[in-house]
């Protein structure tokens, strides 16, 4: 199924599902979540403060730990 179809269709794909999946518990899995979306807000706030390379070293540092967490996480690129 693709398009809208499977975009409505539930799976165990998603995070906190993930995150269940490799032991942490329902409660865990949400304060985890809590706790990483307030360290990205807080990183976005330092990167409207941020001046010159700064900015740009903060930016690179969230997208490589982005990256490493979605692999850990068990994420692959959709085949095409």
């Amino acid at each position: 199924m693709s398009g809208l179809a499977s975009v409505l269709r539930a799976d165990r794909e998603h995070i906190h599902d993930r995150l269940i999946a490799r032991g942490m518990t329902h409660r865990k899995a949400v304060l985890t979540l809590y706790v990483v979306c307030a360290g990205l807000g807080g990183l976005a706030f330092l990167a409207v403060l941020a001046q010159g390379p700064g900015k740009a070293l903060l930016v690179a540092i969230v997208a490589v730990a982005t990256g490493a967490g979605i692999r850990a996480l068990g994420y692959r690129r959709p085949p095409r």
